[in-house]
């Protein structure tokens, strides 16, 4: 468990880029979404 700079934490993604983690977050429901049909 050390320092995860660059990887894919949309906690850290909502701190440094809020659009980004917004996209995420509206990837994952749509993924979500469409499983569940």
């Amino acid at each position: 468990m050390g320092a995860s700079a660059g990887g894919h934490d949309p906690h850290v993604a909502a701190v440094t880029r809020p659009m980004e983690a917004i996209t995420y977050i509206a990837e994952t429901i749509s993924r979500l979404s469409e499983g569940s049909r």
